[in-house]
């Protein structure tokens, strides 16, 4: 009844008299199908419109907040944070909302089995690509004006008074002194109060900890994990908008078989992996010499750090990245040779920002609030997926333009705005919770405090200083080397379907900006799922589990694609199939990252780890290119399927394992003290408890 239009054609009106009315109707006419018909156009409006209504609000509020301009407790800072939200969830459920009321307004035909469909539209997706075709990008907006009256002053309302009967619950439960001790994103318990009780010599009330647990955490929220995020969903669409060029046309273009783009996607790899264990080294490596004016002079306690490394690796690929471009007019790549030799620079600037990031986290986050964090900028990899489909399908329409063609223009647009953002980071980005000038030295000394005392961080520089004895060490823990062939089959799955997912899609029956546009779906669910399940396993420390899960969400979903020939069933796989790989990654890297202890074990772990995600790369460019050809996959799908199942048997194992590991160190501990244990064990000794 809502989105009714009196403008119908005779013969379709549904002039119905109140909401018991239609739902009676409803009933008789259609059936209990008619109560779920046009439910996909609904989920995606709702969808769309939540992913960005809470973190608009929040980002909002904490700007006000943190920069002192309201305070946070101030109803105008919930109605000027609510405002923005409203605007921003009107800008991007706009087309969503205008594909339900077409959808929902569009004449209707009757099957002869039964089904009553539209006439006109048959996905929300179709509906929204028929209005570009016709009336333009700006089809998608059309009554703007009347959704921004209902939508933006219902999220003001709903935002603002869901924080004003917060902070009134909390001050009648806790009393004024006690109402916002919640901790960012997520409740505040009673060991997260007893972890640190004093520092500097002082003790440290309950009230005191829980405040700056509050704000420390949310500050580098602020400041630390936005950069991180992206970072890596850029370098993830830098590295594979190769794939939406190809559907483009860019494979036609440089005369290409499916064996030279293989080719292409495997020269990409080989410095990836090769740069990746030496960059985690050198994030907190000393630089030997150092240029000064007239002389070189020594200083060993310079060190490259991220401020430096990982800023000048993003600004260096996005110039490799333009460089990708092809046109009559003058460029770098106008053959296929030219094209590997980006796409080799591109894979050696890349190689060590995946775990270069993942170890700069550990470097201000405790163990028990990392998942959360690396899901967060890991979850960008599957929002690239999305946007890159849907950039590409933008982009690819100003083909012609200045000579090049529109898959040029993918790689053009795209790697400047990376090169753009590295040269920003080079004046933002902190190389460690110690130099974080954000912080006040109270925050600093308590952000430490709580590093030390989780094990994130050592006590002292000398246990975190390099070591070859840690990096031979670390190739000996067993925990690492059954975790690194489940990262192996994660980055068979994960960088197959990065890579190939639009053209599967287009073997599915759809074409040109359609595939394009069809190919983003499964990535938005796997984000949304992403976030979810790392909250999870942050909370309840269920890393092993979510990798089971998800890893069997990987089993049904292949199994899925290799036993039906429906399409319609077949692109459902990949929601299974996508959405796994890409939750069980976050788990499984931190899984890696928690267990391993001092800084140079750990640096070493998470290399190995990427070396085999990599190396899994390597095999998909192949397993998915020249060695399975489209549209069914046989090879390939088989190969994941029985990848998946040995997968989701090892993390058991290790699961297994690290319990028994633990039960052992409770038992030593019983027997000693920790003043009685050797100095350097790292995560070997029995006061370092292993995540599960």
């Amino acid at each position: 009844m809502q989105a009714y239009s009196p403008a119908l054609p005779i013969g379709t009106q549904r002039h119905y008299k109140s909401s018991f009315d239609a739902l009676a109707t409803i009933w008789r006419t259609e059936g209990i199908r008619g109560y779920v018909r046009g439910m996909d156009a609904a989920i995606l409006r709702t969808a769309m419109g939540s992913s960005v209504q809470l973190p608009t609000y929040n980002w909002t509020k904490n700007q006000l907040v943190g920069r002192g301009i309201l305070p946070g407790d101030s109803v105008w800072t919930f109605l000027a944070s609510s405002s923005v939200s409203g605007i921003c969830v009107c800008l991007v459920m706009q087309p969503a909302d205008t594909a339900l009321t077409r959808m929902y307004n569009q004449p209707t035909t009757k099957l002869p089995d039964g089904r009553i469909v539209g006439a006109l539209y048959k996905s929300p997706i179709d509906c929204l690509w028929k209005t570009v075709q016709t009336e333009g990008i700006l089809g998608w907006y059309k009554g703007s004006l009347a959704h921004f009256l209902r939508i933006t002053p219902h999220t003001i309302v709903t935002l603002t008074m869901n924080d004003v009967i917060r902070n009134i619950y909390k001050n009648l439960a806790w009393g004024p002194s006690m109402g916002d001790l919640t901790l960012h994103g997520s409740s505040l318990s009673p060991d997260s109060l007893k972890e640190v009780d004093q520092f500097d010599g002082q003790e440290m009330s309950a009230a005191e900890k829980a405040r700056l647990e509050r704000i420390v955490w949310r500050k580098l929220d602020r400041w630390v994990l936005p950069i991180a995020t992206i970072f890596y969903l850029l370098s993830f669409l830098d590295r594979s908008n190769i794939a939406n060029a190809r559907v483009a046309g860019m494979q036609t273009s440089l005369k290409m078989s499916n064996y030279q783009y293989s080719i292409a996607l495997t020269m990409t790899y080989v410095p990836y992996i090769v740069a990746e264990f030496p960059s985690n080294l050198l994030l907190k490596a000393s630089i030997i010499l150092r240029l000064n004016l007239s002389r070189l002079m020594i200083t060993p306690k310079q060190y490259v750090g991220p401020r430096w490394m990982l800023p000048t690796m993003v600004t260096i690929w996005g110039l490799v990245a333009t460089m990708q471009a092809n046109s009559a007019a003058p460029g770098v790549v106008k053959t296929y040779s030219g094209l590997l030799a980006c796409r080799f620079f591109l894979g050696l600037m890349e190689g060590g920002l995946f775990p270069g990031l993942v170890l700069y986290l550990s470097f201000f986050y405790p163990r028990e609030r990392l998942q959360i964090r690396v899901a967060t900028f890991f979850a960008s990899a599957s929002l690239s997926g999305a946007f890159s489909g849907l950039l590409a399908a933008a982009i690819t329409n100003i083909n012609g333009k200045g000579g090049r063609p529109g898959w040029a223009w993918i790689f053009i647009l795209e790697g400047i705005f990376t090169f753009l953002f590295g040269l920003i980071c080079f004046f933002i980005l902190p190389n460690s919770a110690a130099t974080a000038t954000f912080f006040s030295t109270k925050e600093r000394d308590y952000v430490l405090a709580r590093l030390k005392e989780d094990g994130a961080i050592s006590s002292d520089d000398k246990s975190d200083s390099f070591s070859w004895i840690e990096v031979f060490r670390c190739f000996k823990s067993l925990h690492v080397l059954m975790l690194a062939p489940v990262l192996f089959v994660l980055g068979v799955t994960l960088y197959g379907l990065a890579y190939f997912e639009p053209t599967i899609v287009a073997g599915l029956g759809y074409t040109g900006n359609k595939a394009q546009l069809m190919s983003a779906p499964p990535f938005v669910v796997a984000f949304v799922v992403s976030m979810i399940t790392a909250v999870i396993a942050d909370r309840y420390n269920c890393r092993g589990f979510m990798i089971i899960f998800f890893m069997f969400c990987n089993v049904i979903g292949f199994a899925m694609f290799y036993a039906s020939k429906s399409n319609h069933i077949r692109y459902g796989s990949l929601f299974l199939t996508i959405t796994g790989c890409y939750c069980s990654a976050p788990p499984a890297i931190t899984w890696v990252t928690n267990n391993s202890a001092p800084h140079v074990r750990r640096a070493t772990s998470v290399a190995i780890a990427f070396i085999l995600t990599n190396a899994g790369g390597i095999l998909s460019t192949w397993l998915m290119g020249s060695l399975s050809p489209a549209p069914n996959y046989t090879k390939a799908t088989i190969t994941n399927l029985i990848m998946s199942i040995a997968a989701c048997v090892l993390a058991c194992v290790n699961l297994a394992y690290l319990w028994r590991q633990n039960r052992l160190k409770a038992e030593r501990r019983q027997l000693m003290t920790q003043a009685d244990e050797p100095e350097g064990m790292g995560d070997e000794s029995a006061w370092f408890v292993y995540k599960l």
